[in-house]
């Protein structure tokens, strides 16, 4: 008979580590604000102004927002990138240690059950979240690696079923 507790179990424990991955991330850093890099700017205001003057103060205004808003995409894009890493290192230690775990009795087998599910998760939800910070010729090599990662492991699991 199916004990559909062991598979809750199992999704719990990929949700929950799925969850410190990414708790983890916040603490260690923080994602940047749009506005610890940009100060709320005033539009300049016609009304007051000649023409000149407020196509002067326009192109300045114009030149703050682009600056600072280059200033926050490079801290987003390498916050990403950071986002990337770390999930993906965690996510691969998790999915090692889900391996190498014995899977002599049920319990064990749920531990490992979740700690590869929440590995995968955590790993392609990082990816997802860091794509932008990860350099366009990278790409797809991490998909690549994550494609023969999969299929790695559905060719594990499936000749373990066969063994028994």
């Amino acid at each position: 008979m199916v004990d559909y507790r062991q598979g809750i179990v199992s999704i719990t424990i990929a949700i929950l580590f799925t969850f410190f991955v990414f708790a983890s991330v916040q603490a260690v850093k923080p994602q940047p604000s749009y506005n610890d890099f940009c100060d709320v700017y005033d539009f300049p205001q016609r009304q007051n102004l000649s023409e000149e003057e407020f196509e002067q103060q326009r192109q300045e205004f114009d030149e703050r927002h682009r600056a600072c808003q280059s200033a926050y995409d490079s801290a987003r894009d390498e916050y990403r990138l950071f986002v990337f890493l770390v999930s993906a290192v965690i996510s691969l230690l998790a999915i090692f240690v889900a391996l190498k775990l014995p899977s002599k009795d049920e319990v064990m087998t749920m531990i490992s059950s979740g700690l590869l599910l929440g590995g995968l998760i955590s790993l392609f939800v990082g990816t997802i979240w860091g794509w932008q910070g990860i350099h366009i010729y990278a790409r797809p090599l991490v998909l690549l690696f994550e494609l023969v990662l999969v299929i790695f492991l559905a060719y594990k699991a499936l000749s373990k079923k066969k063994k028994k």
